[in-house]
């Protein structure tokens, strides 16, 4: 029987992955790229009036949210707030609450507003749970912007 010994002078390896392991420990800048590229998408989401593949997803694509109720299209005119864009009544509303926050390993892009899940959802609403609000998906992603985040991702990893 014949042994075969295989010596690697890896080096040069080595230290890449050593500075790939320590750029993982602060990823805040390519984090924050990435919120960019989300924040960017989400508000592409509210001036389009939509652009997602289902209720049940987070993946983007061609529908668009459903028609406001006759009743709503009436308050709103009333304040002369119709017409409009859906989910944008007011300056400071849903679409200005869309903000990121990064951490060293993390990133978190969402909104405070506490109506923003029935939006985004759907669910009963109102006096006695009597409304129906449809689910109007407005945090979700093109795979346009996965390409991107992907791309920032490896710029990270091939500068270590």
């Amino acid at each position: 029987m014949m042994n075969i010994k295989a010596v690697l002078k890896a080096d040069g390896v080595i230290a890449r992955l050593a500075k790939i392991a320590k750029a993982g420990k602060d990823l805040k800048k390519p984090l924050n790229a990435i919120g960019d590229v989300v924040i960017s998408s989400v508000e592409e989401n509210f001036e389009q009036e939509g652009r997602y593949e289902s209720a049940e997803s987070y993946r983007g694509g061609n529908n668009r949210w459903a028609d406001l109720a006759d009743s709503t299209k009436a308050a709103r005119a009333k304040k002369g707030k119709w017409p409009g864009k859906k989910l944008q009544m007011s300056q400071g509303g849903l679409a200005a609450s869309i903000h990121k926050n990064v951490g060293l390993q993390t990133v978190a892009v969402g909104t405070n507003k506490p109506y923003a899940a029935i939006q985004q959802f759907g669910g009963q609403a109102g006096r006695g749970r009597s409304v129906t609000i449809p689910a109007r998906p407005f945090l979700v992603l093109q795979d346009e912007d996965v390409e991107e985040i992907r791309s920032i991702v490896e710029r990270h990893i091939s500068k270590q």
